[in-house]
Formats: C-alpha cells, sequence, structure tokens
C-alpha cells in the first residue's frame, strides 16, 4: 500500500481499501486476513470493541 494514499480517504471508501489490498501478495494478503480474523472474533465474542478508526490505524 502507498503511503501516499490518505488515511481517512481508505477509512471511508471500501473501494479505495480494495483497491490498495490488490496489490499485495499472498503472503501478505494472509497477514492482513489473519489480523482481521482475530480482530472480529475478539469483538464476536464480547472480549472488546474497536472502531472503524482504529481497526484502519491496526493495519
Amino acid at each position: 500500500m502507498s503511503l501516499s494514499l490518505n488515511q481517512s480517504a481508505l477509512i471511508e471508501s471500501p473501494s479505495l481499501r480494495t483497491s490498495a489490498l490488490d496489490g499485495l501478495d499472498d503472503s501478505r494478503s494472509q497477514q492482513v486476513l489473519n489480523k482481521a480474523r482475530a480482530i472480529v472474533f475478539a469483538v464476536w465474542n464480547g472480549e472488546g470493541w474497536a472502531t472503524v478508526e482504529q481497526l484502519a490505524q491496526y493495519f
């Protein structure tokens, strides 16, 4: 992902996030998915919560 991308634009735009992720190799894509999965399961199991902005900063 390019460092020049505006973070707030990435938070607000699903299509921009998708296009930024399209350039990742398989290994990096799997790392991102594993992080997302861990966060979703933590929130889903009632262990905590996170805002969209916090999730975007995490990645």
